[in-house]
């Protein structure tokens, strides 16, 4: 989005990750690559797991559904109580024996690593066909069009589904 003029709202809308000012929205993915799910638009500087509770989208899952989720959700206190499975890819804090590089996974996080990312790859490819096609639109709109701008991506996922 274009830069916010009032202090506070680039403050609210600037993303450290992205080093943009910027527009979140939590999109629900089946594994086949199914949209079904697109929050509001947020500010690209409000929490993940604050955006998981103001999106209602917990109250659509059940006991025993299953969430993929990036690195840096970090929600399983949102999720656990509810009889929800969190699955997020591994990450190897482990060293090998040098102390430089990291030491190898065991075969079951082989295998889970290689199932979640086949997953992801359906989640990417279903976030191109969303975003893809008119990421140059985006710098047009202002923070105080964010509905607007949750309203055109609701419409992209539809179409592109």
């Amino acid at each position: 989005i274009q830069r916010p003029t009032d202090p506070n709202a680039a403050t609210l809308h600037y993303s450290h990750h992205k080093k943009a000012y910027t527009i979140k929205f939590l999109i629900g993915i089946t594994p086949d690559g199914t949209i079904v799910f697109v929050s509001d638009g947020h500010p690209g500087g409000m929490d993940d797991v604050a955006i998981v509770k103001e999106s209602g989208i917990l109250g659509l899952l059940q006991p025993g559904d299953a969430v993929m989720a990036d690195r840096g959700f970090k929600m399983w206190e949102l999720t656990e109580p509810l009889g929800i499975l969190l699955i997020m890819p591994t990450v190897s804090n482990r060293k090998a024996s040098n102390g430089l590089q990291t030491a190898g996974w065991t075969e079951d996080e082989c295998k889970y690593t290689y199932d979640v990312a086949h997953v992801r790859i359906s989640i990417e490819n279903a976030m191109q066909r969303i975003f893809g096609g008119w990421r140059w639109a985006l710098g047009k709109f202002e923070a105080r069009q964010r509905h607007y701008l949750t309203d055109l991506v609701r419409v992209c996922a539809f179409l592109s589904t």
